[in-house]
């Protein structure tokens, strides 16, 4: 303890201007980093993050494309990409027939799906009428 007093390597009794000192450093580190992605990392390499894992055949250094690092992916994403639409809307008129067939078949198989009660199969009430048991025709 002697030694590490005279010498000065131990931790000494902060002043407030160590504490203003290292304050400004981490805010100055702050805007550089920022500064730092907004030109895509180009002039200075990413920052390492300790916590990461150590992946083979990955280049040592990664370029940034076009957005820097804090845009995540689904932000670079185009609407058509986001959202895909029902598809090409026509009018009637410029349909062929296969396309109102198919659209025709799809509105009924929607209908079926939603409202089961009323398509039910109808069975004809009586059908012993409509047979002849026994009979035979002449």
């Amino acid at each position: 303890e002697e030694y590490v007093q005279q010498t000065g390597l131990g931790s000494g009794p902060v002043s407030s201007s160590d504490e203003l000192k290292k304050e400004a450093q981490l805010l100055f580190d702050k805007l550089c980093l920022k500064l730092d992605a907004l030109s895509h990392f180009h002039f200075k390499p990413k920052p390492v993050i300790e916590d990461m894992s150590i992946q083979t055949n990955v280049p040592a250094l990664a370029m940034e494309e076009i957005a820097p690092v804090a845009v995540s992916d689904a932000a670079m994403l185009a609407p058509e990409e986001v959202f895909a639409g029902k598809g090409d809307i026509k009018e009637e008129e410029e349909l062929t027939q296969a396309e109102r067939k198919r659209r025709r078949a799809n509105k009924k198989r929607k209908y079926k799906v939603e409202h089961p009660q009323k398509v039910e199969k109808k069975v004809p009430l009586n059908t012993s009428m409509n047979k002849s048991y026994g009979k035979e025709k002449p």
